[in-house]
């Protein structure tokens, strides 16, 4: 292979995984997570564990519990999550 055409390859290579990234870039801004914590609005938000609805159990919404990181704050919430979306 020449030079030329390893550098077209590396070329077509970069611009799909370039691509990939940003897919993945606008998938996990979607997901569900952090932000500031409601109450000190020092800490963020960490997800520290899922579960499922316990009403409708997996067919249901998942929970997720968060926990901020500031120390001092120590605040726990629970958000639902829905992972099927709705066609």
């Amino acid at each position: 292979m020449s030079a030329d055409g390893a550098l077209e390859a590396f070329a077509r290579k970069f611009e799909v995984l370039e691509a990939r990234v940003t897919e993945l870039e606008r998938h996990l801004a979607g997901q569900p997570g952090g932000g500031a914590c409601p109450v000190c609005q020092a800490g963020a938000l960490k997800m520290i564990a899922t579960r499922s609805d316990p009403l409708l159990g997996v067919l249901g919404p998942q929970q997720l519990i968060l926990k901020c990181e500031n120390w001092a704050c120590g605040h726990t919430e629970v958000r639902q999550y829905q992972l099927l979306k709705a066609r």
